[in-house]
């Protein structure tokens, strides 16, 4: 939750040639709906975070 960014992230790993490739992917998702949902359930520390990719 650090990464400065609302959107997701991930890592894909690859060992098909014999060699570890790495790509890394962003996705952009209905954040502040997530947020909104977490406020109402009680955890605005989870809504700033995923407003803001900052823990």
């Amino acid at each position: 939750m650090a990464a400065g960014t609302p959107h997701a992230r991930y890592a894909l790993l690859d060992d098909a040639t014999g060699r570890w490739e790495v790509q890394f992917r962003s996705v952009e998702y209905p954040w502040e709906r997530a947020a909104g949902f977490a406020e109402r359930l009680g955890r605005p520390d989870v809504a700033r975070a995923l407003r803001t990719g900052r823990n």
